[in-house]
C-alpha cells in the first residue's frame, strides 16, 4: 500500500494485490505471454510476474489535484512485478491510470453484455441518457417492453438476478449503467 499526503493529512492510498487468474484483458495486453501454458503454468506466470493495482482512493477534498496519477506513478517507478494492470469500471471517464503511463486495454464484452446493448439499441435508448432518474422513469413508462426484457436480462445472470425485482425506473438506470461504464484494463509495461 502506498499512501500520499499533503499538508501532512492522508491524501489518498493506493493498494497493490495478486492478480485474478481469468483476466479476459491479457490476451490483448500481452500478446503470447499465457499461450500454450496449463492452468497451472499460467497461475504460476500470474503470480510470479503481475500485480494488480487493485484500488486508489483518494480524499474527495483533492480530486482532480493529480493524486492519484501521482500514486500510480509513484508505483510504476518501483512496481512489485514486471508487470502490473488495474480494472476500472469508470477508465474511460476517469483517464489517470493513462496519465500515470499505462496504456488502456478494451476488456471484451460477454455476451450478457451484448445482450444489454442488443436491448437497449433495439429500444433506441442511449445509455448515458438513460443514467438519470427522470430519463430512466420516462423511458419505463413508455418502453414496457424493454422492462420486461430487462428484467428477463437480468435474471439470467448471477451478477444482475437481484435487479430483476426492481422498479422499472431502477432497473433501466441500473442496465444504463452498466452499459455507459464499462470497464477499462491498463496495463504497464
Amino acid at each position: 500500500m502506498l499512501v500520499a499526503r499533503h499538508a501532512g493529512v492522508r491524501a489518498g492510498v493506493l493498494v497493490v494485490s495478486m492478480p485474478t487468474l481469468n483476466g479476459s484483458w491479457r490476451a490483448g495486453a500481452w500478446p503470447g505471454w499465457l499461450d500454450g501454458l496449463s492452468r497451472a503454468a499460467a497461475a504460476d506466470a500470474l503470480n510470479r510476474e503481475l500485480r494488480a493495482i487493485s484500488r486508489v482512493i483518494v480524499d474527495p477534498r483533492l480530486r482532480g489535484a493529480g493524486v492519484a496519477r501521482a500514486l500510480v506513478g509513484h508505483y510504476l517507478r518501483s512496481p512489485l512485478s514486471v508487470r502490473t494492470e488495474a480494472v476500472a469500471a469508470m477508465g474511460k471517464w476517469c483517464p489517470f491510470f493513462e496519465r500515470a503511463g499505462m496504456r488502456a486495454v478494451p476488456v471484451p464484452i460477454g455476451a450478457h453484455g451484448r445482450r444489454l446493448d442488443a436491448l437497449l439499441a433495439r429500444a433506441g435508448v442511449r445509455p448515458l441518457e438513460a443514467v438519470e432518474r427522470g430519463a430512466a422513469a420516462r423511458i419505463a413508462r413508455t418502453e414496457p417492453e424493454l422492462v420486461a426484457s430487462l428484467r428477463r436480462w437480468a435474471g439470467s445472470s448471477r451478477a444482475t438476478r437481484g435487479w430483476a425485482g426492481l422498479a422499472g425506473p431502477e432497473l433501466v438506470m441500473r442496465a444504463s449503467m452498466r452499459a455507459a461504464a464499462r470497464p477499462l484494463a491498463f496495463v504497464s509495461p
